[in-house]
């Protein structure tokens, strides 16, 4: 594929692997290649959920694909390059480097909600039940009701965060510090 552009997904019997502004999809079975398309210069990691690819791109647009085929389904544009995306089958969750916090409908695009979160995300939300976790450059880890999008709670932290996970029902925030929290 050339010179990788962000770290390639394997996931579910898939390698996305982004060169320049060409997205391939391998088998990961043989290495086949399935499909291969220039749609721009990505700017995080692609991500799958069911039959959908989801790619960030430079440009200030997600590009949301079939798998199988890498046709279009949908593209948003966003006001600055979007992070990586947390997606589910119904609704995917998605920053921006415009400082908002997106929910989208995952058959459309469409804008299910939006906050404004003040500061550049670090990377993919992380999700526990109903509840979505972001940090972001403000040093803060913020969780949000995934169905309407009201904060429900923010948290200062001590050192610059990684993006956050989920173990169990502990949420873990790495980053520059000689303490996990």
């Amino acid at each position: 594929t050339g010179a990788i552009q962000v770290p390639m997904l394997a996931q579910d019997g898939w390698v996305i692997a982004a060169s320049g502004s060409v997205v391939s999809a391998l088998r990961a079975e043989d290495g086949a290649k399935i499909w291969s398309r220039d749609i721009g210069v990505p700017h995080a990691r692609a991500t799958i959920e069911g039959n959908n690819l989801y790619v960030p791109l430079e440009s200030g647009h997600l590009r949301a694909l079939e798998l199988q085929t890498g046709t279009d389904r949908w593209t948003k544009g966003f006001n600055g390059a979007p992070s990586e995306v947390l997606a589910f089958s119904d609704r995917i969750y998605v920053g921006a480097n415009d400082k908002f916090f997106y929910c989208l409908d995952a058959a459309d695009g469409g804008r299910d909600w939006t906050q404004r979160v003040g500061a550049v995300l670090r990377g993919r939300p992380a999700a526990e039940g109903t509840r979505i976790f972001v940090t972001s450059f403000d040093n803060l880890l913020r969780a949000y009701d995934g169905h309407s999008g009201a904060q429900l709670w923010h948290r200062s932290l001590p050192f610059r965060p990684a993006p956050a996970a989920v173990i169990g029902t502990s949420i873990v925030v790495p980053g520059n510090s000689a303490e996990l929290h």
